[in-house]
């Protein structure tokens, strides 16, 4: 199901119509800042081509056996190395003084305020999934509410602006549950537990509704930029999730296979002086 516009937010809690008091005037949609993680592995630094050394620059050679791993240690004869990189130069008054500039104004920006959540999605073969999700505030006080959203998807998320301007940075822990099967091991007796009872929510609008707790202004601004940007992104986000969930499988399916054997090491090294002869025992006569 996708999600559509959100309407204003009237939200209630215990029968009070919790809504904003004021209007602010609107400084944009809110928007997705950086990459989202697709499942797309992070590109590595090649490997430098191997070391060729010829029979003839070998010195000696030991062989260790290390199990099935072979260790061989050849010294061979010295290399000429390349000279170590020269030392930058002492910054400049001109180049300093740049260099605060660009720092002063970095300082400026505002930070991005932290949004600490925990989830749960709630799957069920019977309608569309639903999360509980709690928000961990700095003074520990509970709030809890009810979203339409799969926020396996929000998942992808990490930094975004809200509609007032302000920027956040998303810290999200969350997981799936069967709602099918918790209703069944509960109607079993294999479960003392009952599945949640979950609050109806409106079709086709990425809404929540609080079960604890009121945020605060900041912390409302940034659940409904969260949710509009779900109904907007929506595509997207669900095409990253799906990159996601098959690098997921495909490392747990790798992961039952039994390692690679290692590799046989070649180590190669060589002296370049004598070393210096031990001090007299006792100091001088």
């Amino acid at each position: 199901m996708k999600p559509h516009i959100l309407p204003l937010w009237l939200i209630a809690l215990a029968g009070v119509a919790f809504a904003q008091t004021t209007e602010p005037a609107a400084t944009g949609q809110p928007e997705i800042l950086g990459q989202i993680p697709d499942g797309t592995p992070t590109a590595t630094t090649p490997e430098p081509a191997p070391y060729e050394v010829k029979p003839e620059d070998i010195v000696s050679t030991t062989v260790t056996q290390d199990g099935d791993q072979t260790i061989t240690v050849h010294q061979i004869k010295p290399i000429d190395l390349p000279p170590p990189p020269e030392s930058a130069p002492a910054p400049t008054p001109q180049s300093l003084s740049a260099f605060q500039k660009r720092l002063a104004q970095r300082q400026a920006l505002p930070r991005p305020q932290p949004l600490h959540l925990s989830a749960t999605v709630y799957r069920s073969a019977a309608s569309a999934a639903r999360t509980h999700v709690r928000v961990w505030t700095q003074d520990a006080t509970p709030i809890t509410f009810w979203s339409s959203a799969d926020f396996a998807l929000i998942a992808g998320i990490q930094n975004f602006t809200d509609s007032q301007g302000g920027t956040h940075q998303l810290f999200l822990g969350w997981g799936n549950a069967d709602l099918d099967l918790l209703r069944q091991r509960h109607a079993t007796g294999l479960s003392p537990t009952p599945a949640p009872d979950i609050p109806s929510l409106p079709e086709g609008n990425a809404t929540f509704t609080l079960t604890s707790g009121t945020p605060d202004a900041t912390t409302l601004s940034a659940l409904q930029a969260l949710h509009e940007l779900y109904q907007r992104e929506y595509p997207r986000l669900l095409e990253a999730w799906q990159g996601r969930e098959t690098a997921r499988l495909q490392a747990a399916e790798a992961a039952k296979n039994p390692p690679p054997p290692e590799k046989d090491i070649t180590i190669h090294y060589w002296r370049t002086e004598e070393p210096a002869a031990p001090a007299a025992q006792g100091g001088a006569q």
